[in-house]
């Protein structure tokens, strides 16, 4: 499961693994998970129905994991850049800590950074580092230069 920094842990609905790939001693994987809830995808803005997929891409040791959305048509609705302690691997699936922040891409190819202020006041209270932070705005950066993605 993601762990958040109070603590609290949310289970993703399952997905299939479709490849593991290594490229410059990096792991890869590629997840499908089919969406089975209804509402709207935070930040998008866009409908969200059951048969809805995402393919996620993990990669071992990075600052990101992505997201990105279809309706069951295959139709791209958007991705989200979701900014977390580098994934592992354990004998349940892959987890890591998710940091609040998230990047936001539309269809359009516009992005946006969501709940920044959600890591300062992580920041404020203590509950991660300076070099968290740092290692934080260097990938945000990467992603929104198009660098990662």
């Amino acid at each position: 499961g993601v762990v958040l920094l109070t603590g609290e842990v949310i289970e993703l609905s399952p997905g299939r693994i479709l490849s593991v790939e290594e490229e410059d001693g990096v792991k890869r994987l590629t997840v499908k998970r089919l969406i089975r809830g209804s509402g709207t995808y935070d930040g998008l803005g866009v409908e969200k129905r059951p048969g809805d997929y995402s393919m996620t891409e993990v990669r071992l040791g990075d600052w990101v994991v992505i997201h990105k959305y279809f309706s069951s048509e295959g139709k791209y609705k958007g991705t989200y850049y979701n900014i977390n302690t580098p994934p592992e691997l354990t004998d349940d699936g892959i987890a890591y800590i998710d940091l609040f922040v998230d990047v936001i891409e539309m269809p359009s190819g516009e992005k946006r950074v969501v709940d920044r202020e959600k890591l300062d006041e992580a920041y404020e209270k203590g509950l991660i580092g300076p070099e968290i932070v740092e290692a934080v705005e260097k990938t945000l950066r990467s992603i929104v230069s198009g660098e990662i993605g």
